[in-house]
């Protein structure tokens, strides 16, 4: 009974170490994606802003023109020219406002997460 006991504990320890591990690898992971999704907020940024100035330059017409121009050449609709282009981005957390992006972080990496579980 004794060495029944202790097995039992032993098991319970290896359990406890490799669930630990498996948390530290996921942190791990989210901290990276953290990173890229910094990284990518980032360049929305700069590419919105790139996008406001030629606006502001040359008329939102020219913009719209530019775009469908764009979405002949690669053969499809990767832009969608109907929909209005966002003045800033921010995240619902820090405007309360909706937008076409995503409101939280966990949204934002959906599809990256699957990716990192496969």
């Amino acid at each position: 009974n004794k060495l029944s006991a202790q097995v039992h504990r032993k098991r319970k320890q290896d359990a406890l170490n490799t669930a630990r591990e498996e948390v530290e690898e996921c942190d791990a992971v989210i901290s990276k994606l953290r990173v890229r999704l910094d990284d990518t907020r980032a360049k929305i940024a700069l590419l919105q802003s790139t996008m406001d100035a030629i606006k502001l330059r040359f008329g939102d017409h020219a913009v719209q023109h530019i775009l469908q121009q764009f979405n002949q050449q690669v053969g499809g609709s990767l832009y969608d020219t109907n929909i209005p282009i966002v003045r800033s981005v921010t995240s619902d957390s820090d405007n309360n406002s909706s937008s076409f992006l995503p409101s939280s972080d966990e949204e934002s990496l959906g599809y990256v997460k699957e990716e990192a579980l496969s």
